[in-house]
């Protein structure tokens, strides 16, 4: 691999993504240069072992903010995955202690990327993803659940880290990212409790949705948009909640997870649709195929129960779904 071009003063050169073309072999390189930001650096193969350097794929930018480590700057792209997605092309990268997506045209002649659409892939601890493609045309992407502890206590623990839930991705309507969890999960489920719309009433503040034991499961959930403003909370045994999803309806309804916000786009009647996966010390949420968030949680000895509320007006509760998944192992941990 020849060393980077002299032409920038890159500030990181690792994780190549590669694919093929009609012309030979194309590889990305995460890399990014001091005060202009990150970028991906585009190299050409006919044979996977001479390679000849091209030009940038992409640049990003940088935050105007010095760093020790430029990752936490924008000045240097980690991770990059570059395919085809749909009738476009997808760029991930991660950068800033989150990971991102783009979707644009890929000029195939030019060898050049344009972004036309772009967003956050999670906005929690999930970072550095790859993808593959499966055999039946799927993009599957899996990704690293970071710690949210300090790491005297991970370290003391004796683990870091989980990989998330697979995750299939495709192109909406709008040109935009959308993500579901492989249908292959569906399998874990064991029990299933369901309440449907109509089976409380509609006066009601507060309904428990069921528990999941050992803090393994599955929740779906769907209610109305144009309804009041809800709250869906997920508590241990212990104060305070795990974490709480608010829902603030209007023209342009925003989603709150932790009071971090999510914003949506749903069309006329369409349903807020929460997807949910809880197991040991690890949410990841779900929210109409567009947002998702992934939590670390942590609390002493095995896995707890789980319990799951909904508060606001009952009647905008359309159904809600939970399963007990089967869990990889009876003694799993959260530290």
């Amino acid at each position: 691999m020849p060393p980077p071009p002299a032409s920038i003063r890159e500030t990181g050169f690792r994780d190549p993504c590669l694919w093929k073309e009609d012309d030979g072999w194309y590889l990305g390189l995460g890399s990014g240069q001091r005060g202009k930001g990150g970028c991906v650096l585009l190299y050409r193969s006919q044979d996977l072992r001479h390679w000849k350097y091209l030009h940038p794929l992409v640049w990003g930018h940088w935050n105007g903010q010095h760093a020790a480590n430029p990752c936490d700057s924008g000045e240097m792209w980690e991770c990059p995955d570059f395919f085809p997605l749909g009738d476009r092309h997808c760029l991930l990268f991660s950068t800033r202690g989150q990971s991102f997506w783009s979707t644009g045209e890929y000029d195939r002649k030019r060898h050049t990327f344009t972004p036309q659409q772009r967003g956050c892939l999670d906005a929690g601890s999930y970072y550095a993803p790859k993808s593959f493609l499966a055999p039946d045309g799927r993009r599957i992407l899996w990704g690293w659940i970071k710690e949210a502890r300090p790491p005297a206590q991970f370290m003391a623990a004796g683990w870091a880290g989980a990989m998330s839930l697979p995750r299939v991705l495709t192109l909406g309507e709008d040109g935009r990212l959308r993500m579901t969890v492989a249908e292959e999960v569906k399998h874990l489920r064991e029990s299933e409790r369901r309440i449907e719309a109509g089976a409380m009433a509609a006066g009601r503040r507060q309904v428990e949705l069921g528990a999941l034991d050992a803090c393994c499961g599955e929740l779906e959930l769907h209610a109305k948009s144009d309804g009041a403003p809800f709250t869906v909370g997920l508590l241990g045994s212990s104060e305070p909640n795990w974490l709480e999803i608010e829902y603030i309806p209007g023209q342009h309804p925003l989603i709150r997870i932790d009071r971090q916000s999510l914003p949506v786009t749903l069309k006329a009647a369409e349903p807020v649709h929460i997807h949910a996966y809880v197991d040991g010390s690890v949410i990841e949420v779900f929210l109409n195929r567009q947002k998702a968030f992934t939590k670390r949680f942590y609390y002493p000895g095995r896995a707890q129960n789980c319990r799951i509320f909904w508060r606001g007006n009952a009647g905008d509760l359309i159904s809600a779904s939970s399963w007990k998944l089967s869990a990889i192992s009876p003694d799993r941990l959260a530290t």
